[in-house]
């Protein structure tokens, strides 16, 4: 995350640019953004497996530029 990347599993959806992911340590974050970009056919919904690229903000709280799915194919 210090490094602009993040990756885990979508946990809650508040809104398209608001949620939490569980990343693949166990720890959970805080997602949001003002002007997400998203790539591929990616649905923001609990369960799905994403990348995002952005900055850390604090602790367990990550500002997102872009989300993309974990896979190449995410349903």
């Amino acid at each position: 995350p210090q490094e602009g990347f993040l990756s885990g599993t979508i946990v809650e959806v508040i809104s398209n640019t608001n949620f939490s992911i569980q990343d693949f340590e166990g720890n959970l974050w805080l997602i949001s953004s003002d002007n997400l970009i998203i790539k591929g056919r990616l649905q923001i919904k609990p369960g799905i497996s994403i990348k995002l690229i952005g900055q850390q903000v604090s602790n367990k709280e990550f500002f997102a530029t872009e989300i993309r799915p974990w896979s190449g194919n995410s349903k």
